[in-house]
């Protein structure tokens, strides 16, 4: 459920400078629950939170420790690394991670179909907001932060992939990636 916004856990946390993983977890356990879990979708960047402390509680690592042994340096991604319980990274970074994505060399073929099937009925899987029509699957995901803006989407049907990266919270990048998904069908004649 927390991968697939279906946990009814709020968004709302601290994210001091200086707070520790398990202060923004103890914050986050004395939140509401919005609904029911599983009844619902609300997007909510505590679950995330919550999955880097299960990480770190299952693995015996910091969350830092296993991304860079697990995914990061097993990929390549000499560029990326973890910086306050997320990832700073680099096109060319995250294109490499896009790459593992079509083969099994992180996660089985099974898991990552899985992470592409809905979960509500806001059309979200495990971390991806899924768009399909008649002739193209796309999955995308976006986000931001502070001076900070990124859009993440995956043409699935036709092997394109597009990365943006922005130095400013306050951009609208789902509407700018459209913009660029389009231009891109209609250069490549996909429409």
């Amino acid at each position: 459920m927390l991968l697939s916004q279906t946990s009814g856990l709020p968004s709302a946390f601290g994210r001091g400078e200086g707070t520790s993983l398990e202060e923004t977890v103890e914050e986050i356990r004395h939140k509401t629950l919005k609904f029911e879990p599983g009844s619902a979708y609300l997007y909510s960047n505590s679950g995330y939170v919550l999955l880097a402390y299960v990480i770190e509680q299952v693995s015996g690592m910091s969350y830092a420790d296993y991304m860079q042994q697990t995914i990061l340096k097993p990929l390549g991604m000499k560029n990326s690394g973890e910086a306050s319980r997320t990832i700073y990274s680099t096109v060319d970074d995250l294109l490499k991670w896009d790459r593992a994505l079509y083969t099994d060399k992180i996660l089985s073929q099974d898991t990552i179909e899985q992470m592409y099937e809905p979960y509500s009925d806001k059309n979200y899987g495990y971390a991806w907001i899924l768009k399909e029509n008649d002739q193209h699957r796309t999955v995308f995901h976006n986000g931001s932060g502070g001076g900070f803006a990124t859009a993440f989407s995956r043409n699935l049907t036709d092997d394109i992939t597009i990365i943006l990266l922005g130095n400013h919270a306050g951009m609208d990048m789902t509407s700018l990636m459209d913009e660029v998904e389009a231009k891109t069908a209609q250069a490549l004649n996909l429409q």
